[in-house]
């Protein structure tokens, strides 16, 4: 049911509502990739929601940035793990990326694997499992990074970015 009052959520409402709701909703389920990629898709998002709130008024509040692209820039120099959450989100939206700044080009580079294990791969039957399954990102340059890990980073980045507006 819709409520009577139509709006755009401020940067702290948006954060509360979406952006952190879909990351407490992924932490139920670590391994449910529908879950990660929506709150990957709000904590992206959260940067075009921020920039346009400022964008017309007190624009030190988005660093001065003339775009939304530029203050995603700028917080993925702040946050590195940004660009990630940027890329993953981007290339689930278009499936292939283009974009010259960019640690992923597809949305293929995503999924459920084991990782910390101590032995070989062959070491044992399959009965016998070590490590843990989670939801990583693999890089152009081939390195594997946890999803989950990169997402709590930039949910801590937002936390930090809400105090100063």
């Amino acid at each position: 049911m819709l409520n009577d009052t139509f709006e755009i959520y401020s940067p702290r409402k948006f954060f509360e509502e979406f952006v952190l709701r879909a990351y407490q909703e992924y932490l139920v389920e670590p391994l449910d990739q529908y879950r990660i990629k929506m709150a990957i898709i709000q904590a992206d998002t959260m940067a075009e929601r921020v920039w346009d709130t400022f964008k017309d008024g007190d624009r030190s509040k988005v660093k001065n940035s003339g775009s939304a692209r530029a203050y995603r820039e700028f917080l993925s120099k702040q946050c590195p793990d940004f660009q990630l959450i940027w890329d993953v989100h981007d290339g689930h939206k278009h499936v292939h990326l283009s974009r010259t700044n960019r640690l992923v080009s597809s949305a293929s580079q995503t999924g459920i694997v084991r990782t910390g294990g101590a032995f070989q791969a062959d070491a044992f039957d399959e009965s016998f499992q070590v490590g843990k399954e989670e939801i990583v990102v693999v890089l152009d340059d081939g390195t594997q990074r946890s999803l989950s890990e990169a997402l709590a980073n930039v949910i801590a980045m937002w936390e930090r970015v809400l105090e100063t507006l």
